[in-house]
């Protein structure tokens, strides 16, 4: 590494007193924790019963917001209010996905299950491409 001369030295001290801001000199700022994580002030999120009920009846099956846009498009499009937008997704799991109960006793799309009947939804018109995507099933291209 080379080193400056003497005279070098004295002219960029003098240049540099001379070319200087005068703004006050700042501590740095230790970063602080983002809020929610760890000591006191952690927060606790508010209970999903989407969630709850999926975890109650699927056996923690994966696909669980693909599972929820199906529902909350189909909420949308009946203009349901939240409390039936709920027994709506507790039926949907019930017979349509999950693993326990009555899925077991009547096919996805006959006309007869509890599901289209208590609904009134014909099972034709409902979206069972987003439907096999969301399950996981292999079906192509298939639109």
């Amino acid at each position: 590494m080379a080193r400056r001369g003497f005279l070098s030295r004295i002219v960029g001290a003098i240049r540099d007193a001379f070319t200087r801001d005068e703004e006050p000199r700042r501590t740095p700022v230790p970063p602080q924790e983002p809020p929610g994580r760890g000591g006191p002030e952690r927060r606790r999120r508010a209970p999903d019963p989407y969630l709850d009920d999926w975890r109650g009846l699927t056996r923690e099956r994966t696909g669980y917001l693909n599972h929820k846009d199906i529902i909350d498009d189909m909420a949308f499009e009946y203009n349901l209010p939240e409390d039936e937008k709920q027994e709506l997704w507790h039926d949907y799991l019930t017979y349509l996905v999950g693993r326990r109960g009555t899925r077991a006793q009547y096919r996805y799309r006959d006309p007869n299950n509890p599901f289209w009947t208590k609904w009134n939804i014909d099972p034709d018109s409902f979206d069972w491409h987003a439907w096999r995507e969301a399950m996981g099933y292999p079906h192509g291209r298939r639109r």
